[in-house]
């Protein structure tokens, strides 16, 4: 099989090293002639695709790939069974797994594994529920936290998450630890992920950062923030969070995705000056931009205004994107977010552009490029005008006088305002008008005091002067 330029850094077939030391012109080349080989469904490694990844998240994505694509139905679903059988407890995901694959499974359904594991996994649970009234009863917190903990992982292989998630949160309860609770914390998120609760993921990852969790765990909890945001929609907080990741968890994802997610939405959202300050001089990013180079090229040639080549990269990387089970739904948005942006940045320095040099430059044609020009004038974010005869792009010029006079007319009120203060206060001063602290003026007998009426009478009395100037 050729190989995934998104996910391949050498293949002998296609003679392409992606890694660091080639030139930039040469990667290219060399990215874009494997990138679409690899979108063609012929070609599609699915060892390697789901290979950094484990537990349920490695036969999540297999069932998913399965759902997306009939021609890999069969295989994925083959390796998400055998998966569940020799990583989980959980018999009735594999019933279902199996169910799916009907008759292309030659070896059928495996009854003699799914009565040992309900067999095993009713002996556990019950030993373990026991031990735990045990501990609980003899106020052995700390014990009592160990099982709970272990009855959670029972029950999170078991594929009950809803009862996994009751056991992990005892911990709540039980431990003043910092590092038990956020040991706790993770479990949560990590549960909350498979079960797509993303609003309690955000919550139990913002109270892990109050217990100081060590490194690693900031990655792995930046990681499952981002994907809770990305779920949202909110592309530019989902972009900070997996900029924060320096690793990941192969039971949520893999870095190559921490790399993929971070620059679509870094690119979608982000300004000019913060791509160039948060990713591309980001040296600790840079480290793992590299090993996606994709991606990297996906950036580079934005920030360079090499629209054609970017909009082109992205269009062949929807195809992989597909096949992800938190991008599918989002690739989409992403592109279209990421051309408006590049549209707006051409256009920024000119006062006129033609909108056939502006098809040229983004590799379409004038029809689309008007239409999208329209859409961008209407949201109010291109402020410009369309000659629909001469196929001319104008930025408005009367937009920007309103601007000028209303910036003046600001400039006015305020002078006037602070020119009335200072007014009030040198007539204020020309009176003699002031008020002693108030441990003079009770005295008696301080002398130069003034009551406070005849103050009040002798500052109406200046105000109403002020009125005639």
């Amino acid at each position: 099989l050729h190989c995934a330029a998104a996910s391949v850094s050498h293949c002998s077939e296609c003679e392409c090293n992606l890694r660091g030391g080639a030139s930039r012109g040469k990667s290219i080349v060399r990215l874009s002639r494997s990138v679409r080989r690899g979108n063609t469904m012929a070609d599609f490694d699915l060892d390697e695709y789901v290979g950094p990844y484990t537990g349920y998240t490695y036969i999540r994505r297999l069932i998913f790939i399965a759902s997306k694509d009939e021609s890999l139905q069969t295989p994925a679903l083959m390796k998400a069974a055998e998966a569940i059988k020799t990583s989980t407890l959980n018999t009735k995901l594999y019933k279902e797994v199996m169910e799916k694959l009907g008759d292309a499974c030659m070896d059928g359904l495996d009854t003699a594994w799914i009565a040992a594991t309900d067999k095993q996994a009713e002996s556990t649970q019950s030993s373990l529920e026991l031990q735990l009234n045990h501990e609980l009863t003899n106020q052995n917190h700390s014990a009592a936290l160990g099982v709970a903990n272990q009855i959670g992982d029972f029950y999170y292989s078991r594929g009950e998450h809803d009862t996994a998630l009751k056991y992990y949160l005892k911990a709540r309860d039980l431990t003043p630890q910092n590092e038990d609770m956020v040991r706790m914390c993770a479990n949560v998120v990590k549960t909350t992920l498979e079960m797509g609760k993303f609003n309690h993921v955000l919550s139990y990852v913002g109270r892990a950062d109050g217990h100081r969790p060590n490194p690693e765990q900031v990655s792995h909890f930046a990681c499952a923030a981002g994907i809770a945001l990305l779920d949202r929609g909110s592309y530019n907080g989902a972009a900070s969070k997996f900029l924060l990741a320096t690793s990941a968890d192969s039971n949520v994802m893999s870095m190559k995705d921490v790399v993929t997610y971070a620059g679509l939405c870094a690119l979608a959202t982000f300004s000019r000056s913060e791509m160039k300050s948060r990713v591309i001089d980001n040296k600790k990013f840079r480290e793992r931009l590299d090993e996606v180079p994709a991606i990297r090229e996906i950036i580079l040639d934005s920030y360079a205004s090499s629209y054609s080549s970017c909009l082109q990269a992205l269009d062949r990387l929807e195809g992989s994107m597909a096949y992800d089970i938190h991008v599918h739904d989002h690739i989409k948005p992403l592109k279209t977010k990421i051309r408006k942006k590049a549209i707006l940045q051409y256009f920024s320095p000119f006062a006129a552009v033609s909108l056939e040099t502006m098809a040229t430059a983004f590799n379409s044609d004038v029809a689309t490029i008007e239409k999208e020009s329209a859409a961008l004038i209407k949201d109010n974010q291109l402020d410009g005008r369309i000659d629909s005869h001469n196929k001319i792009l104008y930025a408005s010029e009367g937009e920007k006088r309103r601007a000028a006079f209303r910036s003046a007319l600001k400039l006015a009120e305020n002078y006037e305002q602070n020119s009335h203060a200072l007014l009030v206060r040198v007539n204020l001063l020309n009176s003699g008008f002031f008020v002693k602290p108030a441990r003079f003026a009770m005295g008696g007998g301080g002398g130069g005091g003034m009551s406070s009426g005849n103050a009040l009478q002798q500052m109406f009395q200046m105000m109403g002067g002020l009125g005639g100037m």
